[in-house]
């Protein structure tokens, strides 16, 4: 819940921000623009939740949709797990470990099990891969359907896992206490 209430006060504030209300001279919109990229505004963005487990999929196809959704409810629920600002989105790290990188607009997310530097599971947009050792071998719709990865996504799904690696290495090396 509490994931949700920040998200939608977050949406909040950008419609107010489009909106014009309380708008002054343009110096200030350039100031709230500039603020809308601080780690702050960044850990208020919302972040794609990964799609559901279709009825159809199989326990090995629902695995890697059933692990990043628990590790998403984990992250909203727990006060514990840290947020670091990383190469333009936000990485969290559970006891050192990232678990979950996102892009500055929450539209590319990647699901990483402790301590393991490739993820298992990427996002961009509505389309959601499934890798084992950096290779996609599931691709899903955002019903949660299971189907084989073609030649062009499977490009595409490991080259978003390359660039979630980069940004899980460097979260590794920040500081989450500042």
């Amino acid at each position: 819940m509490t994931f949700q209430k920040l998200a939608t006060g977050a949406a909040a504030a950008a419609l107010f921000l489009v909106s014009g209300c309380g708008a002054g001279a343009p110096g200030d919109r350039d100031a709230a623009a500039s603020r809308a990229d601080t780690p702050a505004a960044l850990a208020e963005a919302e972040v794609a939740r990964p799609p559901a487990v279709a009825e159809e999929a199989n326990a090995v196809e629902a695995e890697p949709l059933n692990d990043a959704g628990e590790i998403a409810s984990e992250i909203a629920s727990n006060t514990m797990i840290a947020r670091v600002p990383v190469d333009g989105g936000l990485a969290w790290l559970q006891d050192g470990d990232v678990v979950r990188t996102a892009s500055h607009d929450g539209r590319r997310v990647a699901y990483f099990h402790p301590g393991e530097s490739r993820p298992f599971l990427v996002q961009q947009a509505s389309q959601t891969y499934a890798l084992d050792e950096g290779r996609a071998e599931l691709a899903y719709d955002a019903a949660g359907r299971p189907a084989p990865v073609s030649a062009v996504a499977r490009e595409e799904a490991e080259r978003i896992a390359d660039q979630s690696r980069r940004a899980r290495d460097e979260a590794e090396r920040v500081d989450p206490e500042g």
